[in-house]
């Protein structure tokens, strides 16, 4: 079971330490919260995830028309990609790499399944090899466009809740 919460505003300035959201009248912003549900924080409370990155949260970033059409995101953080096929339920244009681009956080069920146009790699230099050849193989194959942090720098991403643009600086 995901949370749903969805926002209401009537500012055209949303959320704090970002340069900004340009809200338009008539479209929904929604942030579903997929992973951990309460059931798996319960149980945490109990006997701790032996990895930490078990712990990681995973959103749903919706905005729109309606938050079953428009412009969607997947925030992955660190999940490993046993537990993040099994929240895929539609298809989004982004997709944040979980874990780097490890190997352990991506597969070809989940680009199947959320069929994203671009991927983001948050990575930075780093002594794991991250993210892999595998990885990047397996994105370029579905032909999804690759934006890294360490290459690109800053990624940004801006949407009229239809369509989506990006864009990187050094």
């Amino acid at each position: 079971m995901n949370t749903h919460w969805p926002i209401e505003y009537n500012s055209s300035r949303f959320m704090e330490n970002t340069e900004s959201i340009d809200a338009k009248q008539g479209q929904t912003l929604s942030i579903d919260i997929l992973w951990p549900d309460a059931q798996r924080l319960s149980q945490w409370q109990a006997s701790p995830p032996s990895d930490l990155n078990e712990s990681a949260i995973v959103l749903r970033v919706n905005y729109g028309p309606s938050t079953s059409s428009g412009f969607c995101a997947y925030l992955t953080a660190d999940i490993p990609k046993e537990t993040l096929q099994g929240l895929i339920e539609k298809e989004c244009q982004i997709l944040k790499i979980a874990h780097h681009g490890s190997k352990t956080g991506t597969n070809e069920e989940i680009l199947n399944e959320v069929r994203p146009r671009l991927a983001i790699i948050q990575v930075g230099k780093n002594s794991y090899g991250h993210p892999t050849k595998e990885v990047l193989d397996l994105l370029r194959s579905k032909a999804v466009k690759i934006l890294r942090n360490d290459t690109n720098g800053i990624i940004e991403i801006k949407s009229d809740g239809r369509t989506f643009g990006a864009k990187s600086a050094r």
